[in-house]
């Protein structure tokens, strides 16, 4: 990503999973690829970014699950790894990232959360409480 905003190079396996060729990514506007949610959090890095860069500061990597839109309408959710690229005298030149499909994991955490909560309202209602004993150890 350029310092502008602008996208230079997307993997073709964008298309895999957005459901977009890399053409058609590079013109998207970040309304377009990201939730509010998960835009709000990339505008926050860029903010800390150029904060840092204009104090003189090392500029910082971002790592962080963001939920970005397919061509459908539905969403899923990736790691991101980003890294700002730099010259010898700490200024950005433009930003590097990776993204992984964590799709899977989020809906495992979601599921895990859920049946916590029904197992929690069930002791609650029933009086119940359950304990573990590790019976090696007493």
């Amino acid at each position: 990503m350029e310092l502008d905003g602008s996208i230079s190079y997307i993997s073709p396996s964008v298309e895999k999973v957005r459901g977009v060729t890399p053409e058609e990514a590079i013109r998207q506007t970040l309304d377009e690829i990201l939730t509010p949610t998960s835009q709000k959090v990339v505008l926050e890095y860029f903010e800390r970014l150029h904060a840092a860069t204009q104090s003189g500061l090392q500029a910082e990597r971002f790592r962080g699950d963001l939920e970005y839109w397919r061509k459908d309408g539905s969403t899923f959710w990736t790691e991101v790894i980003a890294f700002p690229l730099t010259r010898s005298d700490g200024s950005v030149i433009q930003i590097l990232g990776m993204t992984r499909d964590i799709s899977q994991r989020k809906q495992a955490e979601t599921d895990l959360k859920e049946r916590e909560e029904r197992l929690n309202l069930a002791m609650s209602a029933s009086a119940l409480s359950f304990w573990d004993w590790d019976i090696r150890a007493d």
